[in-house]
């Protein structure tokens, strides 16, 4: 497998999510699974979701894919594939890249899958330097799937531009997705 250098140079096979974004999705949607951990034990892309789910007794799936070249539009189908089978919430945190066959084939406008846009780019844990050479979103496959912990209406929907929710996305220390999201 080629590592990820993006602009850093750092090399990094996995780019692992911050602690305040896995926490911000268990307070929203309740405990993940994840099919693919920072040590996998098995291939996530092979996996039946929603029987991990239940066996796990979780209430979404998180899935931050490897982001070598070629991946992420595997691990963006297999999202697609499993919640039209019905799984879901299912969070999906890669690059916004808008412009790719994936993007328009999986998320861009399909019936029940959320976007939500990062203002500014996101330090993901175990890198040395301040951010990401690349902006991030987040995709809800199943947004009309009533969360566990929050179930009330999204401020939006599909939407390209959220500029509330961008900016405490951006600066946890501001204020948390719960609150955002209730209009605290």
């Amino acid at each position: 497998m080629k590592a990820y250098f993006g602009s850093n140079g750092e090399g990094k096979f996995v780019i692992e999510t911050p602690d305040w974004l896995k926490d911000d999705v268990v307070e929203e949607f309740g405990p993940y699974y994840d099919p693919c951990p920072v040590n996998p034990v098995e291939c996530g892309l092979a996996a039946d979701w929603s029987a991990r789910m239940a066996d796990m007794e979780k209430d979404c799936v998180y899935v931050n894919p490897p982001y070598t070249r070629g991946s992420i539009a595997q691990w963006v189908q297999k999202c697609g594939e499993e919640h039209a089978k019905g799984c879901g919430p299912i969070v999906l945190l890669i690059p916004s890249y808008t412009d790719t066959a994936y993007f328009h084939d999986w998320i861009y406008e399909k019936p029940g899958v959320d976007i939500r846009f990062f203002k500014g780019r996101i330090q993901f844990k175990g890198y040395k330097t301040s951010r990401a050479s690349f902006p991030s979103m987040l995709v809800i496959f199943g947004a009309d799937s009533e969360c566990s912990l929050d179930a009330s209406p999204r401020p939006f929907s599909n939407s390209l531009v959220a500029p509330d929710l961008l900016s405490a996305l951006a600066n946890p220390n501001q204020m948390s997705l719960k609150d955002f999201l209730k209009g605290n």
